[in-house]
């Protein structure tokens, strides 16, 4: 796990001693970073990355450096050419969904099309629209929580793959991408 924000370090240890501590098999290392372009980033199984940078930083050799990312940052944390060039070896997602027809953000996310959001707007249309008046997603939550939200997300239009890469892309998942936690 990797981010770039040092006041969130603390929480996000808190969690990582949670996730470690849920896994019985005792399998699970999590481990959590801060960016700094002067120290090299260690090797990882995949990583989850939350970043509010306004410039992209991690390059193709960072990107290398796990077998899958997931970017909930905005905007992102690599380029679309960091992204391309590590794409043989690295699958690179954000966190976004395609809308339901007629969803026009307008905004300026940078994302393949206007019908595309980041998944936290759509996890909170999908609670509007059931009247939920706050958040039902935070911390670590349990299997049943992602699977209602997943449902959720169903029932109102979005929909979460075939995953595409920034330039609009797909993402061919055959890539032998694995991972497995040490």
């Amino acid at each position: 796990m990797l981010i770039d924000l040092p006041d969130k370090v603390n929480l996000l240890a808190d969690q990582a001693r949670e996730l470690m501590a849920a896994d019985l098999l005792g399998r699970t290392k999590v481990s959590v970073h801060t960016f700094s372009p002067d120290t090299a980033l260690p090797q990882f199984d995949g990583a989850i990355l939350a970043s509010s940078t306004s410039v992209p930083y991690l390059t193709a050799s960072d990107l290398k450096r796990a077998r899958f990312w997931i970017d909930d940052s905005h905007p992102r944390a690599a380029s679309v050419e960091a992204e391309l060039a590590s794409r043989g070896h690295t699958l690179y997602i954000e966190c976004f969904a395609r809308g339901p027809a007629g969803l026009d953000s307008r905004f300026p996310f940078r994302l393949p099309s206007t019908r595309d959001c980041y998944t936290c707007f759509a996890e909170g249309y999908a609670a509007w629209q059931e009247g939920i008046a706050s958040d039902f997603i935070i911390g670590s939550p349990p299997v049943w929580s992602v699977s209602y939200t997943h449902g959720l997300l169903k029932k109102y239009g979005f929909t979460v793959g075939p995953f595409h890469g920034k330039d609009g892309s797909a993402i061919n998942l055959d890539l032998g991408v694995t991972a497995t936690m040490n």
